[in-house]
């Protein structure tokens, strides 16, 4: 792949081509980016880079995150994608439990959540809303990345502890939380004047709009060891192919492998 015209794509040098190369996370921003690990270095892919690549059965560990920056690590776990040590070391292990009422981690809130933070409605389809928070100057990265098509903005707080507070209000109508097989049988109910009329609508995404149009029939896989060599479309963490669906978190930690046969490359559940 040509690195012309990509600032995002870190050359990778000979040495590190030799090292296996471990699948961490999707970064979201001006294109999503695929973020892979060689060795003790992380490098930015474009997603196109899974298409037919072969994958290993095991999981590494993808190592911590401080504040925007992953540490790589790579050791063989067992369940997870994190070792112990590095759930210990990660800037936010402790921030999906908050409910904004007590901080656990000093540190995050300094460098993370001392700046303005939106609450938000995310609409995925159906007659279901999830209510959810966002750092003000990555709302739309956030929305794009949980495959939102829609959204209403609740309000905007100093701090994200004052918006964990409003949404841990709102949960009690709401929920803060859906499962990929709930937003996939949303998706195939959209009805975005039904949001509209009853929340309004502060902004449509419209490449999530627009990839939710290829969802059919195809079959979601659960354990993957092979990706289809084919163009596939993106919503939030769902990879869309012609007759599959793959999450992408099920992807995470896993290495690219070279292999000689392609059979049995996916469990179905």
């Amino acid at each position: 792949m040509s690195l012309k015209g990509n600032p995002l794509q870190t050359i990778i040098n000979p040495k590190c081509q030799r090292e296996s190369v471990i699948i961490a996370r999707i970064l979201f921003k001006e294109e999503p980016k695929l973020e892979v690990h060689q060795g003790k270095e992380a490098h930015l892919k474009e997603p196109s880079f899974l298409r037919g690549k072969h994958l290993s059965k095991e999981r590494y560990c993808i190592g911590y995150s401080v504040i925007g920056k992953l540490i790589p690590h790579g050791i063989l776990l067992t369940k997870g994608h994190q070792c112990e040590e590095c759930k210990k070391r990660d800037a936010f292990s402790f921030c999906s439990m908050c409910d904004g009422r007590t901080c656990y981690n000093s540190r995050t809130f300094e460098e993370w959540c001392s700046q303005p933070f939106f609450v938000y409605l995310a609409y995925f389809g159906g007659k279901i809303v999830k209510v959810g928070v966002a750092a003000k100057r990555r709302l739309k990265e956030r929305l794009w990345e949980q495959g939102a098509i829609a959204y209403k903005l609740v309000g905007e707080f100093e701090d994200g502890m004052k918006a964990r507070r409003k949404e841990s209000e709102m949960r009690k109508e709401l929920p803060d939380k859906l499962t990929l097989s709930q937003k996939l049988k949303l998706y195939r109910e959209l009805d975005l004047d039904w949001f509209e009329s009853k929340y309004g609508v502060d902004g449509i995404l419209k490449a999530n709009l627009d990839a939710s149009s290829a969802l059919s029939s195809q079959i979601l896989l659960r354990e993957v060891n092979f990706i289809p060599d084919e163009d596939f479309k993106l919503l939030g963490n769902l990879l869309i192919f012609r007759r599959f669906l793959i999450n992408f978190k099920s992807l995470i930690g896993k290495k690219v492998v070279k292999r000689s046969v392609l059979s049995d490359f996916a469990k179905r559940s």
